[in-house]
């Protein structure tokens, strides 16, 4: 019986530790794809403006 709750406890460690790891992967895999994102609209507003600036 002993052996048994050891057993719970230590797989509840697990799980416990592997989501939480889990949950911090995609919360990064998250935030580096809005980053992506908003580079690429960066990009796209300073091209924007050098052609502005070429027309004026």
């Amino acid at each position: 019986m002993e052996f048994l709750s050891n057993f719970m406890e230590f797989l509840g460690n697990l799980i416990h530790k592997f989501f939480t790891q889990y949950a911090v992967y995609v919360v990064l895999i998250i935030v580096s794809l809005k980053s992506n994102k908003n580079e690429k609209r960066i990009k796209n507003l300073e091209e924007r403006v050098e052609e502005l600036e070429r027309l004026q």
